[in-house]
């Protein structure tokens, strides 16, 4: 019996299978690291748009005469503008930047009678 040719396959079989086994970790492991930096720029977007909808909230409480500014975030800014949409309702006008790459834009409408905001939503 010659079992000298054995063992050289074997070997070589083996580690390509522990090859294709840590090419394909590591691959999902790059995409988890992807889908949880968008996660992250998801969140801080609709966290920015809310804080901003009850900073301009606030502000039109104070002085309904207000028609445009801005609100600047440690990771970006937020602009606003008011116009008219009905009589007795604001909608305000949201633009989200965080950085150079991500732009969000949502509406919110504030009731002048009641003073506050009735609705928001965030376009996609």
């Amino acid at each position: 019996m010659n079992d000298r040719g054995f063992t050289y396959p074997l070997t070589l079989a083996f580690l390509l299978a522990i090859s294709v086994f840590l090419a394909m970790a590591s691959e999902l492991l790059l995409i988890e690291e992807k889908m949880s930096k968008e996660s992250e720029a998801i969140l801080l977007e609709e966290y920015y748009l809310l804080s901003s909808l009850k900073k301009t909230e606030s502000a039109l409480q104070k002085d309904a005469s207000l028609s445009k500014g801005s609100f600047s975030y440690e990771r970006g800014t937020v602009r606003y503008t008011i116009a008219s949409d009905a009589p007795g309702l604001l909608k305000v006008t949201l633009i989200v930047t965080i950085g150079n790459a991500h732009t969000v834009e949502g509406y919110g409408y504030y009731d002048t009678a009641m003073k506050k905001m009735i609705k928001w939503m965030e376009k996609n």
